[in-house]
């Protein structure tokens, strides 16, 4: 299996169309597999158009005001098949569980509040 590259990014928003694509640029130029993006800010129900281009599966964690939100992007050469995918409300976190080449991987992306982490996570 070729070299599976991942990269993490707290965006602070990726409604703006320039924004995404100049990550989406940095991305492919950096030859990334898997991107986890926190703070994405997509309301529930509008997620801009994030074209198939590279990334051909996206993964979406929303809250209902542009807040909050995590994401995953898959490129579109790795051979990720999904099982199971897990989401909160909150937008908060993340749980994309498939397989690479007959290996069972979970992905995870958690995005905690800035203020009382430990409560958040007990």
């Amino acid at each position: 299996m070729a070299e599976v590259i991942v990269s993490s990014f707290n965006v602070r928003g990726l409604n703006e169309p320039c924004k995404r694509s100049q990550i989406l640029s940095l991305l492919q130029k950096d030859k990334v597999s898997i991107a986890f993006f926190q703070e994405t800010h997509f309301r529930s129900g509008k997620i801009p158009n994030l074209p198939p281009k590279t990334f051909s599966q996206w993964f979406h964690s929303m809250h209902g005001s542009a807040s909050k939100g995590v994401s995953i992007a898959i490129h579109k050469q790795l051979p990720f098949v999904v099982s199971a995918s897990f989401s909160d409300p909150e937008g908060r976190h993340l749980f994309v569980k498939g397989t690479i080449a007959d290996t069972q991987i979970t992905l995870a992306n958690v995005y905690a509040p800035n203020r009382g982490q430990v409560q958040w996570l007990i």
